[in-house]
């Protein structure tokens, strides 16, 4: 019998023949490179259905779109990025980027009061501002600036970036975190389409992970949203539970991630991004 089809449901003993329960073979009794053999040719599911270890159920809670995402933001479903950083059509060859809510392990909602200042190309210097003291930097409402909020109410906010043709089984991973800005929400414009967001027009993330999956390397994109100053966790915490939310996006039970595991965690991050990473 292949291995991959050596399973037993839920983990639980199985009556086999004449009464006698049979029980799922010990991790100590099984040789590691057996293992390792059949979690490169079947997955993690194979591994832990085989040991005994029931898989971790999918939560099956994703919001597609950000609150408060206009009709033309880019953030208000998913689209296919292009190298060339536009949304293509049907066929064309790209990564989805995928705007999803609902993470647990993030900021939830609106953060209240936040602010933000120069390190944002999007933020400029009011005209009537004058520093009260020397040094002092000027601050606006992020409000001004972008109507979508840090989080959905049901929790953090993250875009999703997954290579077309994405086998089963373990995936690597990229967290990338934004610096001092308002992240990868849109901005808000005048006549016209509005431009990309920073994960296209600065950081050209979703170009990069293109062109690695192109050159064999595919890796699935987390770009987890949080507020002005680098607040990505929840409760205003600084920074983020990098394990924590990398397997909470990948139970929120995306179909585009249907079969995959994450496999190992690549962390980058623009300056100011890397605070409270645990």
């Amino acid at each position: 019998m292949p291995l991959a089809h050596a399973r037993l449901k839920d983990g639980a003993a199985q009556s086999a023949g004449r009464g006698l329960a049979f029980q799922p073979p010990s991790r100590d009794r099984l040789p590691m490179s057996m293992l390792l053999q059949l979690q490169r040719l079947a997955g993690n599911r194979a591994v832990a259905d085989l040991i005994g270890t029931p898989p971790r159920a999918s939560v099956q809670r994703v919001t597609l779109g950000w609150q408060g995402a206009d009709d033309d933001s880019w953030n208000k479903g998913a689209e296919t990025i292009t190298a060339e950083g536009k949304k293509g059509a049907p066929g064309d060859e790209g990564v989805l980027r995928i705007p999803v809510g609902g993470i647990a392990a993030g900021q939830a909602g609106s953060v209240k009061g936040e602010e933000g200042g120069d390190s944002d190309p999007n933020i400029h210097q009011p005209k009537d501002w004058k520093p009260s003291k020397p040094g002092e930097k000027y601050r606006v409402a992020v409000s001004s600036v972008t109507g979508e909020s840090v989080g959905s109410k049901d929790g953090g906010q993250a875009i999703v970036i997954v290579p077309q043709g994405l086998a089963r089984g373990p995936v690597d991973v990229l967290v990338h975190l934004h610096g001092h800005t308002i992240g990868y929400r849109q901005a808000k414009h005048g006549k016209g389409k509005p431009a990309p967001p920073r994960d296209i027009l600065y950081a050209r993330s979703d170009q990069q992970l293109l062109a690695a999956s192109k050159a064999g390397w595919p890796m699935i994109g987390i770009l987890p949203q949080g507020a002005f100053f680098s607040q990505f966790g929840p409760g205003g915490q600084l920074g983020v539970n990098v394990d924590a939310y990398v397997n909470d996006v990948f139970g929120l039970g995306l179909k585009e991630l249907g079969g995959t595991t994450p496999g190992r965690v690549t962390l980058s991050g623009w300056s100011g991004a890397g605070l409270g990473i645990t």
